[in-house]
C-alpha cells in the first residue's frame, strides 16, 4: 500500500506540470494534449486512491463549501439532461476540452488534493511548485517573444505571445493565479530564499502577462489589486497603512485613467499591454462587439430561462440570435463566464454561481482576523479571476488551476477542528466494479477520442497521391469517433477543397465514395451540435461546389438542407446567400432573387445582399436591374474592388449590354478617379454605343494626367 500512496501523492504533484506538456502531433495540441495527459493521469491516481480506500478512509474534511460547489457541479450536470444536446454537454470537443466528462475528472482531481493534501502546510508545497512551474511557463513565452532560437521553443508569428497554450487569453487567464499566489507566499513565508523566488516568479509572471496583451486579464490584475488596496483601507487597523492604501488606490485609479487621456503619448503607444488597454471604448470593435455577445445572450436565455440549452450547446442560441453587427459570423461562447452559465444552465445555475462566488468572497473576509495579509492576497486573487472571466469563457487549463487554487481555499477557509467526511473504508465488492468503470471509461476514450485526435490531421495527407487511402482514412475515423465530429466536418471539408480543385483525376465512382463519407460525417456533426445551422449551411455549399465542377448531382439535396437550416436558424443571412446559389444553379432563377430579396428584409449587411442579387441578375441578363443592385449595395455601404466591378463588365461585355457596361465603368471611376484605364474603357464604350463626341471627350482626359499618350490618344480618335 506504501507504493500506492506514493504513486498517488507523486502524481498530484506531477499534474502541476501539465502545462508545460505540448503535444503537436494531435489535433488542437495545445489544448487536447494537456486535457488527454490530465485524464490519464486522474485515472490511474483514482484507481489507486480507491484501492487505498478498502484499507484506510482517505478522506477531505468536512467542508460546506466543498459540499455546495460538489452540488452546484451535479446540477449543472443534471440540467444538461435536458439541454439541446447531452451528447456535447458530456464530450465536448477538441477545440475547448470541457464538458461533464472533464468536469469528473476535476471534481476526482479537488476531492484527492483534499485528501492527501489536507493542510496549508502540506498545500504549500503545492503552490511551491506551482509557482515553479510558472516561471518555467513564462520564461518559454519570453523566449517566444523575442524568437530565441532554441529547440523545442514553438515560435509564433503573432506579437503576443502564448507560451504553451496556444492561446494569449489562456496564458494571461493562467497567469493571473500565480500572480497573486506569489504575494500570498510572500507574506506567509519568511524564508529570504523562498521570498526571493516569489519576487522574481512576480516579476517574470507580470512581464509575460504585459507581453499576452489581453486586455480582460489585465483588467483583471488592475481590479485585484485596487480590491487588496481597498481591503487595507477597510481592515487593517494601522492608520499609516490605511492612508498608504488609500493614496495609492487613487493613483492608480488617475493611471489608469491617464492612459486613455495620453493614448497617443509614445510612452502608451509602445507599451503593448497600455496600448491595447488605451483602445477600449464603446466603439472598439472588441468592445462592441462583446456587449453585442452579451446582448445576444440575454435574448437568447429567454426561450429556456430555467434550466438552460446545456454545456457546450452554446452556440446555438447564439445562431439563432447572431447580430450581423459583428465582425465574426460563428460563436460558441458569449466570452462571458456568467452569460455562458446562463445559457447553459439558466437563471437558476446562473444565479447559483454567483451566489458561490460571493459566499466565498464573504468567506474570506469573515476569516479575515486570523489571516489579515494572506486573506487579503487571496481576496485580490479571486477579484482578478472574477474580473476576467467577464471577457472570456473558461478553458480548461485556466479552469485547472481554478479548481486547484479552490482546493486550497477550501482547505485554508475550513475548520481546522473539522473531522473526515467518512471514517469507514469501503468494501472490496463495491470498489472492484468502480475500477472496471474507471478502466473501461479510460480505454473508451483512448480508442474514440484520443487515437481519432491524432489521426484526424494525417487522413488528407495521401490525398494527392491515393484518393481511396484518404476515403478510407475518413471512413475509418467516422467509424472510430463517438463525438467530435463537428471538428471532423471542417476537416474533410477541407479535403473535399482539394479533390474537387481538379475531379478529373479521380473516377466518378472515387467521387461519389468521397462524397458519401463526406455527408456521413456532416450528418453526424449535425446530430452531434443539436442541428447547428452552420453545418448545413457548408455541407450545402460544398455540394454546390461539387456539382459546378463534377457531373454529380446533389443540387435538390443542398436545396432541402438549407431550407431546415432557416427552421432552426430564420435569422442568418448566410442561408438565403446559399439558397440563392443553389437556386440558380438548378436554373431557378426566379427563386434565387426570391431568397435574397427575403434576406433584405431582414435589413442586416444590406450592401452584401444587394451585390449577391446583382451577381445574380448579371447572369441572368437583367443588366439594368443589376446595375441597381450594385447602386443599392453601395449606397448601403458595400465597398467595390476593381476586380468585383470588372467581373460584371466582363458578364455585360459578352452579353454586348454597352449601356450596363458604361454604367460599371463610370461606378469606377467615381471609386477611383482619375485612372487611365479607366477612362480609355469608358471612352471604348462609349465608342461601342456609337456616341464618338463623349468617346473623344474621355479619351483626351487620359492627356491631361499623362500627356505622353498623344500618339494613342490621336490613333483612337483616328480609329473611331
Amino acid at each position: 500500500m506504501k507504493i500506492i500512496e506514493k504513486i498517488l501523492f507523486y502524481g498530484l504533484i506531477a499534474t502541476l506540470f501539465i502545462s508545460l506538456f505540448v503535444d503537436q502531433e494531435i489535433i488542437f495540441p495545445f489544448v487536447t494534449s494537456k486535457a488527454y495527459l490530465f485524464y490519464i493521469i486522474i485515472d490511474i491516481l483514482l484507481l489507486c486512491y480507491l484501492i487505498l480506500l478498502t484499507k484506510r478512509p482517505l478522506y477531505p474534511q468536512k467542508n460546506k463549501l466543498l459540499f455546495v460547489f460538489i452540488a452546484l457541479i451535479i446540477l449543472g450536470w443534471f440540467f444538461d439532461l435536458f439541454g439541446v444536446s447531452f451528447k456535447s454537454s458530456f464530450w465536448g470537443n477538441y477545440e475547448r476540452m470541457v464538458g461533464i466528462y472533464t468536469a469528473f475528472h476535476f471534481l476526482a482531481y479537488l476531492w484527492m488534493l483534499l485528501s492527501v493534501f489536507n493542510t496549508r502546510i502540506k498545500y504549500y508545497k503545492l503552490l511551491n511548485i506551482s509557482l515553479i512551474v510558472s516561471i518555467l511557463v513564462s520564461i518559454y513565452g519570453i523566449l517566444q517573444k523575442f524568437a530565441v532560437p532554441i529547440f523545442g521553443i514553438l515560435q509564433t508569428r503573432d506579437y503576443r505571445i502564448s507560451a504553451t497554450f496556444g492561446n494569449p487569453a489562456y496564458l494571461a487567464g493562467w497567469l493571473l493565479f500565480f500572480i497573486f499566489i506569489a504575494v500570498y507566499l510572500f507574506i506567509k513565508n519568511k524564508n529570504k530564499y523562498w521570498r526571493s523566488l516569489y519576487i522574481i516568479s512576480l516579476i517574470i509572471n507580470l512581464l509575460a502577462l504585459n507581453w499576452t496583451v489581453t486586455r480582460g486579464a489585465i483588467l483583471g490584475l488592475v481590479a485585484g489589486v485596487l480590491a487588496i488596496l481597498l481591503y487595507l483601507v477597510l481592515f487593517y487597523k494601522t492608520k499609516k497603512i490605511k492612508i498608504i492604501s488609500a493614496s495609492l488606490l487613487i493613483l492608480i485609479i488617475l493611471f489608469a485613467s491617464s492612459v486613455f487621456v495620453f493614448k497617443d503619448s509614445s510612452f502608451v503607444k509602445n507599451t503593448p499591454a497600455l496600448n491595447r488597454m488605451s483602445q477600449i471604448s464603446l466603439t472598439d470593435s472588441t468592445t462592441a462587439s462583446r456587449l453585442a455577445l452579451w446582448k445576444m445572450s440575454i435574448t437568447a436565455a429567454k426561450d429556456k430561462p430555467i434550466v438552460g440549452y446545456g454545456t457546450n450547446n452554446i452556440r446555438i442560441p447564439l445562431d439563432k440570435y447572431h447580430d450581423y453587427n459583428l465582425i465574426e459570423d460563428w460563436f460558441d461562447s458569449s466570452h462571458n463566464k456568467f452569460f455562458d452559465e446562463l445559457l447553459a444552465h439558466g437563471i437558476i445555475g446562473f444565479v447559483l454561481q454567483i451566489g458561490f462566488f460571493i459566499w466565498l468572497l464573504i468567506a474570506i473576509l469573515k476569516k479575515r482576523k486570523k489571516d489579515i495579509l494572506g486573506n487579503m492576497a487571496l481576496f485580490g486573487l479571486l477579484i482578478a479571476y472574477l474580473t476576467q472571466a467577464l471577457f472570456i469563457f473558461d478553458s480548461f487549463i485556466v479552469g485547472l488551476s481554478f479548481i486547484f487554487v479552490l482546493g486550497f481555499l477550501f482547505v485554508k477557509l475550513r475548520d481546522s477542528k473539522q473531522e473526515i467526511i467518512f471514517k469507514k473504508t469501503i468494501p472490496i465488492y463495491i470498489v472492484i466494479p468502480l475500477l472496471i468503470a474507471i478502466s473501461w471509461m479510460a480505454i473508451f476514450v483512448y480508442t474514440n477520442s484520443q487515437i481519432p485526435a491524432k489521426k484526424i490531421i494525417t487522413a488528407h495527407s495521401t490525398v494527392n497521391s491515393d484518393i481511396n487511402q484518404t476515403i478510407d482514412n475518413y471512413q475509418e475515423l467516422s467509424s472510430e469517433l463517438y463525438f467530435n465530429f463537428d471538428i471532423l466536418a471542417p476537416a474533410i471539408a477541407e479535403t473535399t477543397m482539394i479533390v474537387f480543385e481538379n475531379p478529373n483525376k479521380y473516377t466518378n465512382v472515387q467521387l461519389q465514395n468521397f462524397v458519401e463519407v463526406l455527408s456521413q460525417i456532416y450528418n453526424k456533426a449535425i446530430d452531434d451540435t443539436g442541428n447547428y445551422s452552420k453545418f448545413y449551411i457548408n455541407i450545402a455549399k460544398l455540394y454546390q461546389l461539387i456539382d459546378q465542377r463534377s457531373g454529380l448531382d446533389n443540387s435538390q439535396e443542398s436545396i432541402d438542407l438549407l431550407n431546415t437550416a432557416l427552421e432552426h436558424s430564420p435569422g442568418r443571412i448566410d442561408i438565403y446567400y446559399a439558397l440563392a446559389q443553389g437556386y440558380f444553379l438548378t436554373g431557378d432563377i426566379s427563386a434565387a432573387e426570391n431568397s435574397l430579396q427575403t434576406a433584405l428584409e431582414l435589413e442586416v449587411r444590406q450592401g452584401d445582399v444587394y451585390h449577391k442579387l446583382a451577381e445574380i441578375q448579371a447572369r441572368k441578363g437583367d443588366t439594368a436591374q443589376a446595375i441597381y443592385s450594385i447602386r443599392q449595395a453601395m449606397i448601403f455601404d458595400k465597398e467595390y474592388e476593381f476586380t468585383d466591378l470588372e467581373s460584371f463588365a466582363q458578364i455585360f461585355i459578352k452579353r454586348e449590354a454597352w449601356q450596363s457596361v458604361l454604367e460599371v465603368f463610370l461606378i469606377m471611376d467615381e471609386i477611383k478617379p482619375n485612372n487611365i484605364d479607366t477612362f480609355v474603357n469608358i471612352a471604348l464604350t462609349y465608342g461601342n454605343l456609337g456616341d464618338k463626341d463623349k468617346a473623344i471627350e474621355w479619351i483626351n482626359k487620359v492627356l491631361e494626367i499623362d500627356p505622353t499618350k498623344q500618339e494613342q490618344v490621336n490613333e483612337f480618335i483616328n480609329n473611331l
